[in-house]
């Protein structure tokens, strides 16, 4: 290399940044001097000291490169097989991570693409290209009041397979369940609920129907072995065992009581051909092969059955339809029959309740027979005499007794 003719020696200075930075003035511009503890060159230029780099047009480098602290100003490209990351903070600035970026890009390309967390064992969320679906190995978690929406607008769907079997909630917030066959099994797989295509629903206990519905109606029997067919309870929150409100068993017993502190207070039986009624744990009617029993009273709307009922009067008195079934007694004025005022088989008697005769007036339209001759007409009802009518039809009635003329 050459020697110019005229040139000035170049000294170099060394030792710590601070030092050479604190002595610049005793430096001459362009004297070079080296910083013992940044192992850099700086070159005085004035009154300061300028760092020495290197900065080549395109560099290339081979073998392995080591750096504390590395700043790209431009994009960064790597070429190879692996990159590794080993630090605690990641940072991306992009908003939008692409990954499985060839140069033919296809769900072939991308199948098994996705995201891995290392743990006890691998935590996955894969695309799957066969189920043409993204693909968790664990469990999804959404935290209070978060929503899980799919697809646009208020409604789910989630389909099951290609025959179109679905959940689905409508804008309207109703539940829809699309599926040739819907199952819901129990622990051991044996009990289950089962909604087929053509809308029968089955319910199973221990492998057997116990409830069906389908085109006859509904079904219900008892499982395998058990007696009841319909068992209904109420809690009562006592301590009884027994709070059986209804029950069908196989032997044809049919139950509806009212079970509290131990006793069928008020109860309906059906048992095999007998029937029987309870109140307060007593029975009040009672069918068998005799008959029917009926312990205490027997009423209707006029009252008990074993008794007649009076309807007392004290003048002048015209029978009415209500009348049918009692006994008038009279005792002044009298009583009238009208025509059309009672039915075919109501029956009255008539009481003369007083120590002189009462007259019993046929009215207008009406034949009233006297069954000890046939005749018709007005008739009188001696003094503590009883007469009882009968009525055929609504205008015809007949009428014995004693005392009767």
């Amino acid at each position: 290399m050459p020697t110019p003719a005229t040139r000035t020696p170049v000294r170099i200075a060394r030792g710590s940044y601070s030092n050479l930075n604190g002595s610049v003035s005793d430096l001459q511009d362009g004297e070079i001097s080296y910083a013992e503890d940044q192992n850099k060159l700086y070159v005085k230029e004035g009154s300061s000291l300028v760092a020495l780099t290197y900065t080549p047009a395109s560099p290339a480098f081979t073998g392995t490169i080591t750096g504390v602290n590395l700043t790209l100003s431009g994009d960064l490209t790597v070429n190879g097989t692996t990159t590794t990351i080993n630090t605690q903070t990641l940072d991306v600035e992009d908003k939008n991570i692409v990954i499985g970026k060839v140069s033919t890009p296809s769900d072939t390309t991308a199948d098994g693409g996705g995201i891995t967390l290392k743990g006890a064992s691998d935590k996955t969320f894969n695309w799957v290209d066969s189920t043409d679906a993204w693909t968790s190995s664990e469990h999804l978690h959404l935290l209070d009041n978060k929503k899980l929406f799919v697809g646009t607008g208020s409604d789910l769907s989630i389909y099951h397979d290609g025959s179109n079997s679905y959940i689905h909630e409508s804008g309207t917030g109703n539940l829809v369940i699309r599926t040739s066959n819907l199952y819901a099994w129990g622990h051991s797989g044996e009990d289950f609920f089962n909604a087929v295509a053509d809308g029968a629903v089955s319910l199973y206990y221990d492998n057997v129907k116990t409830f069906l519905t389908d085109a006859n109606g509904i079904t219900v029997q008892g499982p395998e072995g058990g007696n009841a067919l319909i068992n209904l309870y109420a809690d009562e929150g006592d301590d009884n065992a027994d709070k059986r409100r209804l029950l069908v068993d196989t032997n044809g017993d049919f139950y509806i009581s009212n079970y509290a502190d131990g006793a069928w207070e008020t109860d309906i039986m059906v048992y095999q051909s007998e029937v029987r009624l309870y109140y307060d744990n007593s029975i009040k009617l009672q069918t068998a092969s005799t008959g029917v029993t009926v312990t205490g009273t027997v009423s209707d709307s006029k009252g008990n059955l074993r008794s007649i009922p009076m309807n007392t009067q004290s003048s002048a008195y015209t029978l009415v339809a209500s009348d049918a079934g009692k006994v008038i007694s009279i005792s002044s004025g009298g009583v009238t029959v009208n025509n059309s005022v009672h039915s075919s088989g109501d029956a009255i008697t008539i009481i003369n309740n007083s120590g002189s005769d009462q007259t019993i007036t046929q009215g207008s339209g009406l034949s009233m027979y006297n069954s000890g001759d046939a005749s018709t007409g007005n008739r009188v009802l001696a003094a503590r005499g009883m007469a009882t009518l009968w009525f055929r039809s609504s205008g015809a009635a007949y009428i014995s007794g004693a005392g009767l003329s």
